[in-house]
């Protein structure tokens, strides 16, 4: 168990020796004390002090705090993606319309493909992995890939109930609905 601390002593003793040291040594859990770092270097990194840019590797999500040209810099943001998906939103757009980026935030969470650029939305490779990554993506990949059988095949082998988000054309397929319950017919009997 830790101890509650005060914020008017964890301030005072701020000065001493830093919030993310005082909250250590209280006991207190980890990602609390991160927190704790976090807010103590939140001025460095608005700043865009190059002694806390490794920082952003390592908590992707710091990357909001960067200075607008840090955000535009693609080895930083890549580098905050690849720790957390959910930096993409803090990009900047030209970064949100480069397929390197883009794609290892999908890889991670296909949903993030709400944040890429229509251009990368109507990206084969990228819809794929998207859809791979998580099915409901499928709602945010262009209306051409929303009729492509097999990127909608493939969003659909993971979950039917995203086949709401599929072109109207293959939702009245035929043959493509044929395919979809012999899909689910075999998982129903696995």
């Amino acid at each position: 168990m830790f101890e509650f601390i005060p914020l008017s002593e964890m301030s005072k003793n701020k000065h001493e020796t830093g919030d993310a040291d005082v909250v250590r040594s209280r006991g207190i859990p980890e990602e609390i004390a991160k927190e704790a770092h976090y807010r103590e270097i939140r001025p460095a990194l608005e700043k865009g002090d190059p002694s806390v840019l490794h920082e952003v590797n390592e908590c992707g999500i710091l990357l909001q705090y960067l200075p607008e040209k840090l955000r535009a810099d693609h080895f930083i943001v890549l580098g905050a993606v690849k720790n957390d998906p959910h930096a993409l939103e803090f990009a900047d757009k030209k970064l949100r319309d480069d397929f390197e980026i883009v794609m290892a935030a999908v890889e991670q969470w296909g949903t993030m493909l709400s944040l890429a650029s229509s251009r990368l939305q109507d990206n084969e490779d990228i819809a794929l992995m998207a859809v791979k990554s998580h099915s409901y993506a499928l709602r945010d990949v262009s209306s051409r890939l929303q009729d492509d059988e097999s990127i909608v095949f493939e969003a659909v082998k993971r979950n039917v109930n995203v086949m709401e988000y599929a072109s109207k054309r293959l939702r009245h397929d035929k043959n493509f609905l044929n395919k979809v319950s012999l899909l689910k017919s075999k998982t129903d009997d696995d």
